[in-house]
């Protein structure tokens, strides 16, 4: 990645930009002995991710969260809106690094907040959906939420059934039969 953090668009008049392999292997030679560049089977030049591409790699990292423990398990479900998504991915890009510090964002501005809305719920009771939205969406009915920043995190908590022949009611009245 030498070079990739210098790499700037060129500005003024007549400013012609040079092309990436130039710029790329100049930071090689400037850096490294020749006796090493000979040892190097090739420089790739590093290509900038454009916005969709930045997205698709928040929605990777995303999928990937989902298949934590506490979530993988089966008992809370993530639900994160495209626009919370996109709104993730800008966090965690900067134009020197592409989507290096994304792991680093989402930890950040997801899981801790996550985090913090989850732990006061009694584990026993933590089964249902988390829903990751913009403050700009019509809100939910939800048992709990938190603003985060340019995120709103809720949870809607599943209702457990209870059979009907489980239930006190059920037991009460077999007494009275009897």
């Amino acid at each position: 990645n030498l070079g990739a953090a210098h790499r700037r668009s060129v500005i003024g008049v007549g400013a012609v930009e040079a092309s990436s392999e130039a710029h790329y292997l100049g930071a090689v030679e400037r850096t490294f002995r020749p006796e090493l560049i000979n040892r190097l089977d090739r420089i790739i030049p590093f290509q900038e991710l454009d916005a969709s591409q930045i997205q698709r790699v928040a929605a990777i990292s995303l999928e990937r969260i989902k298949e934590r423990r506490g979530f993988g398990e089966g008992k809370i479900a993530l639900n994160i809106s495209d626009e919370a998504v996109g709104v993730l991915a800008v966090r965690g890009t900067s134009p020197a690094y592409g989507a290096r510090a994304l792991r680093r964002s989402l930890e950040d501005h997801l899981i801790a907040p996550l985090a913090r809305l989850l732990a006061p719920i009694k584990p026993e009771h933590r089964s249902g959906t988390v829903f990751v939205e913009t403050p700009a969406a019509p809100p939910r009915s939800v048992q709990r939420s938190v603003i985060f920043g340019d995120l709103r995190l809720g949870f809607l908590q599943e209702r457990k059934k209870v059979k009907r022949e489980d239930s006190a009611i059920d037991q009460v009245l077999s007494l009275r039969k009897e």
